[in-house]
């Protein structure tokens, strides 16, 4: 297995995976200086904030919000893509010529820390951009706070329609007469007659 033209291809791949890792962690680090040099310019630039036209203000926020899921998710991918690249050349490199048995086992370990990494990096944008988590505190408001009544009672009107009631007595079903009847009714109240 040693000299097999598999294996042989699989170190290849994975060194080429590693050194294209080390590129991608340089990258990073000159992105992170970048990126604070940006950061400290922007907050100069937000003193000035009076003399820039509205447009400008406005740019300059999303720039910021940008800049907030940025400085986190590109190193998160970089750092994720290392690991993979560290892990994967550990297994070839040392596991499968010690006990190729074992390879498959660890190969299946890193291959489920695939899940995590994807839930964090769905996470970073929710948690770093104002709108998106706002609407993610609301799902999970809405989530915590919804309750279904406890019971539905079945009621029969005159006309043989079989209505649905909440357990406070709320209709939940109408016939099509009471359905036209709520509907204009609501929407002579949005235009503001009674």
């Amino acid at each position: 297995l040693e000299h097999s033209g598999g294996a042989r291809a699989a170190r290849t791949c994975v060194s080429v995976l590693f050194c294209c890792a080390i590129v991608a962690l340089v990258a990073t680090i000159f992105y992170l200086i970048c990126a604070r040099r940006r950061q400290n310019s922007t907050k100069k630039r937000r003193f000035e904030l009076a003399r820039h036209s509205l447009s400008g203000q406005y740019q300059m926020a999303e720039n910021e919000r940008c800049d907030r899921f940025i400085a986190i998710y590109i190193p998160f991918q970089d750092f994720s893509f290392l690991f993979s690249s560290f892990v994967g050349a550990l297994l070839v490199f040392q596991v499968e010529r010690k006990d190729p048995r074992k390879y498959l086992l660890f190969v299946s370990l890193l291959y489920l820390t695939i899940a995590p990494r994807v839930m964090i990096s769905m996470l970073i944008p929710l948690t770093r951009h104002p709108a998106l988590l706002k609407q993610f505190k609301k799902i999970l408001r809405r989530r915590r706070h919804s309750e279904a009544p406890d019971r539905y009672a079945l009621s029969h009107s005159a006309s043989k329609h079989a209505g649905v009631h909440s357990a406070s007595g709320k209709p939940l079903t109408f016939t099509t007469e009471e359905e036209a009847a709520l509907y204009f009714e609501n929407y002579a109240t949005a235009w503001g007659r009674s």
